[in-house]
Parts: C-alpha cells; structure tokens; sequence
C-alpha cells in the first residue's frame, strides 16, 4: 500500500512538471491603424509547421508550446508578409503584431499573349521599356492580327485601320514607304522620324529625313506610331515617331526555319527566308528578301535585295547585349510622271525609257540594356548607316520629248553615327507611382551629294561624264546634333495623370562646295557659266517643352490632351 502511495506522488510530480513545461502564444493581428483589426489572418510556425486562424477580432492562438525559439510568420490578404522570433523561455506569450497593406509599384511584367484579339490594333502602355506613352496619340500595328499581303507591303492594307494618315503609294512592290500624319506630305517618310529597333534609319536626321529603307513587313513583328507628342523624345519630325519592331527568335527551340514565296500579277515576285532560335543565353533573328516586279506601266521594273541579322546576348538576368545589321539594295527602273491629259488618253503609257533610280543601304546598331533593379532601368543604343542613292534619267518636265540628250545624275551619300541613352525610374510619391524618364542624344550626320551630267544611253550607267568638274554642283554637308531630354507621369490619383517633358537641343550644320549657274539662250546656247563656291556654318540651340493629360474614364475609355513644340530642321 506504502509503494503505490508512493509511485502515485511520483506520477503526479511528473505530471505537474510537464504541465508547467507547456506554454501557450497569443495575440492579436492588426493594420497600421490601431482600429483595424485582420480577421482569418493566418499565422505559421515555421519551426514545428504549425498553423492557426485568427478570429473575427483579429487574435489568434497556440498552446501546448514547448520552450524555445520560434519564427512566426503572419499573411492576409493585400497586406506585406512579416515574420517575427518569438522565445518561450518560463511563461506564456502574448503580443500584437501590425502589417502594413501592399501600396507600391509591382515588378515589370511581360504579357505573351492574350485570349481576345485587337483586331490587329492596340494603344501603347504609358510606359514600355525605357520610353513614355502615357498621353499622347499612339497607336501600335500588331502585324500578326493583320489580313493582308505582307510580301508586296501594301500601305494602304497595313495602315488602312490608323485615321489621320496620308498615304502614298509610289511603286506596286512596297520597295518605299510614304505615309504622312496631320495633312504632312508623305513623301518617302520625311515628316516622321522613322527608327527600326528604336534607332534611326533615315538618311539624314537633321538635312534629309527621307527614308529609302523600308523593313519587309513579313519580318516585323508590330509597327508602334506615336504622333504630335512625341518630339519630346524623338526630336526633328512634325508627324510623329514611326518604329519598326522586328521579330525574335522563338525562346523554345534552338533553330527555326520559314520559307515564302509568292507569285503576283505584272511579274511580281517575292521569296522571305528567315532562320531564328535560342541557343543558351543566345537569341538570334535574321532573314533575307528578294524581290523583283515588272510594274502595271512599261518601265517600272523592281528588283531588290534585303537582308537583316540580329543577335541578342543575355549575359545576366537583368543586362542584355544586342548587335544588328541590315543591308538593302534595290534598282528601279521609273517610267516618269504623266499630264493629266495624258493620264485621260491612257493611264497606262510611259515616255520615259531612260530614267533609273538605285539604292544601296548599310545599318548597323550595338544596343544594351540594364535592369539595374525593379524600379531602374538604362538602355543605350549605338547606331551607324553607310548608305547611298543615285537617281538618274531625263528630269525635265513630261510635257517635254526626250530626244536622247545627256541625263542627269544625282548622286547622294551618307555617313552617320548617333547614339541615345536613356534612364527610367520609378518610385512613389504622396502614395502614388510616378515615373522618371531622362535621356540624351549625339548625333553626327556627313551627306555627299552631287548633281552633274551622265551617259546618254537607256540602261542605268550611274556614272558621270565630268566627274571632276560637275555641271550641276558638288557639296559636303556635315551636320551634328547633341540634346538632352526628360518626361515624367505623374498619378495625381487612380485615374487622372499629367505628364510634362522638356527638350534642349543644340545643332550645328554645315554646306562646302560649289554649284553651277549657266545661263541659256531659247535655243539652248550657253551665254554664261559661272562656278559659285559656297562655304555656310550655322549653330544654334534652343529649349521646347510639352505637357499632357490623361483621365481614365475606366478599362475601356480614355479622354487625353497634350500640347508640345517642335521644329524642324534646315
């Protein structure tokens, strides 16, 4: 009887240890505010992977806690994770635990694709990449969505769905582009500034905005315009910014290889072949274009040559390299202009056999791209163009026979090189996103052009007969451009944006050479020939500032304005 008395004391000492040796913790999960409470918020010990609920007042509880050190992780709904170290040493715990709700910018997300179609149309972001569309007239051209002849780059079938624009259609093969915005004469995309990959492709941003490259639609992979607003950031145009986005290699095979030939009306041929993959960290894109047509009027004949290789380097997760190339050539046989009383006889005909016009364009573009965090972004891009244009033939007006006289010959060539760098930042300001935008641009353009007498043969014998002494005249024109340029979107709430910017531009342009004046007598005797000789410098720099507004109505509807100043170049 003794020895069970004694084993019961012994039982119920242990008994009463291990009831002390069990604690319990509680407490309650609140916001910022001390009034609001986070019902069903959950809490997890990580250590022993213990879970609990708290209740409608926000507390929540754990017993049977052994002594020890504890982290304790707390979530709810639209509010920051937090973990916290608890040590159970010799009694109960009982505390509060505050989160803050999640109010900042997410990270940059990539949308591949989308369940419903745009129908081939869709407005930029407010922000993509390292520019700002947020207010300003844009409009981007998905090519995949498009129901249209891609091999002869019809115009009129690609731009038909974008109001405002003016569009001219100068051969039937789409070898040159002409479009115009704002009632701006089209002429070979002179009022646009025209980039491919984000670089400039013209011939001479500041002297000569003409563009006589235009990428094979069947290699792009969507056309971004952005009009009026945008000489913030892209300088000398009137019409707007147009960019031609290439396609990329696809991400999950190594190598892919496409193949098109199309057969048209009036001779028309076009045979695209593109090679692309992703090897490694390594992604490439290229393509090569021929394309040749004999025209709907006699002496229109096209043939052109197109070729495009890009190579993009992930080296990092956040820094990338990419290094392009393009080459184009082409020579057009042009049948010349027609009176309107000739247009009525036969729109048909042509009275020019003799007239020919040859291109020859080299691009080359080294990019980079760092994301030094999720908030800030640089990009810089190097780009150069070796290029030229002859047009030859007979340029007097059409209402004139061609009798078999000498042809003039105008030959143009360029030598440029730019670079721009760009800084995006984003942060928030009075609870608000607001994002940063600062830039800078070089830009050094070299233009040879020459205008004197050539052969007075019919095949295209781009040569002159004088090449020392032209006819016509012999100039250098160098011109460069440095400017500095910031825009920023300022959200004064969910809904209404302003987004101001300002530009500084500093240009200096240049003409050496000589020009001809020869005058004649009605019969076309020489009474004078005098040799003018021409050396002109002229610098200046000026200031331009922009801003805009946007309201977002809801998802669907959005009401903007913006007023800018802008200029074009001498």
């Amino acid at each position: 009887m003794r020895l069970i008395f004694i084993v019961g004391i012994l039982l119920a000492g242990v008994t009463l240890q291990a009831q002390h040796s069990a604690f319990s913790i509680t407490g309650s999960v609140r916001g910022i505010d001390p009034n609001i409470v986070l019902p069903n918020a959950t809490v997890f010990i990580l250590e022993t992977n213990a879970g609990a609920v708290a209740d409608s007042m926000g507390i929540f509880y754990f017993d049977d806690i052994s002594a020890g050190k504890y982290n304790l992780q707390f979530s709810y709904l639209g509010y920051e994770t937090r973990s916290i170290e608890v040590e159970v040493l010799d009694q109960d715990i009982d505390f509060d635990v505050v989160l803050k709700p999640l109010i900042g910018l997410l990270n940059e997300v990539t949308v591949i694709d989308t369940a419903a179609s745009d129908h081939g149309i869709r407005r930029l972001r407010n922000v993509e990449g390292v520019a700002i569309y947020a207010a300003k007239k844009n409009e981007v051209i998905e090519t995949k969505d498009l129901v249209v002849n891609k091999a002869s780059n019809s115009s009129r079938q690609i731009y038909a769905k974008i109001s405002g624009l003016n569009i001219w259609e100068s051969d039937g093969a789409g070898v040159q582009l002409g479009i115009g915005g704002r009632g701006l004469s089209p002429t070979r995309n002179s009022n646009f500034n025209t980039r491919q990959n984000g670089y400039d492709i013209s011939a001479d941003a500041l002297g000569y905005p003409e563009s006589y490259y235009t990428p094979p639609i069947e290699a792009i992979d969507r056309i971004e315009i952005v009009r009026g607003a945008a000489s913030l950031q892209y300088g000398t145009q009137f019409g707007g910014m147009i960019n031609f986005r290439f396609k990329e290699g696809p991400r999950d095979r190594n190598f892919a290889f496409t193949t098109r030939q199309t057969l048209g009306s009036f001779g028309f041929f076009s045979s695209f072949n593109s090679l692309a993959g992703t090897v490694g960290k390594v992604n490439y894109y290229s393509f090569y274009q021929r394309k040749t047509s004999e025209g709907w009027r006699p002496n229109s004949s096209i043939n052109q040559h197109t070729a495009y290789a890009g190579i993009s380097f992930q080296l990092t997760p956040r820094f990338s390299l990419k290094g392009e190339y393009t080459y184009t050539q082409y020579l057009a046989q042009q049948p010349g202009g027609l009176t309107d009383a000739q247009f009525g006889m036969n729109p048909r005909q042509s009275l020019r056999d003799r007239n020919w016009f040859q291109v020859d364009w080299n691009l080359l573009a080294m990019s980079m791209d760092y994301k030094v965090s999720d908030r800030l972004r640089i990009n810089s891009r190097t780009f150069g163009l070796i290029a030229g244009r002859d047009a030859l033939g007979n340029l007097d007006p059409i209402n004139l026979l061609d009798f078999g006289q000498n042809r003039d010959l105008l030959s143009d060539r360029f030598r440029n090189w730019g670079n721009e760098t760009r800084l995006i930042f984003r942060k928030e300001l009075f609870d608000q996103p607001v994002t940063f935008l600062i830039g800078t641009r070089y830009y050094q353009g070299s233009t040879l052009r020459k205008q004197g007498d050539a052969s007075s043969g019919v095949g295209p014998d781009f040569r002159y007969l004088n090449p020392h002494d032209l006819e016509g005249s012999d100039f250098i024109l160098p011109s460069r451009n440095i400017s500095f340029f910031s825009e920023a979107i300022f959200n004064l709430n969910e809904q209404l944006s302003v987004t101001p910017g300002l530009r500084y531009e500093v240009i200096r342009t240049e003409a050496q050479g000589y020009y001809r004046n020869i005058q004649q007598d009605l019969a076309g005797n020489i009474l004078s020939d005098e040799k003018v000789g021409e050396r002109k410098k002229h610098s200046r720099s000026f200031a331009f500032a922009g801003l805009g507004i946007a309201y977002r109505l809801n998802d669907a509807v959005e009401a903007y304005t913006n007023l800018s100043q802008n200029y074009r170049a001498i």
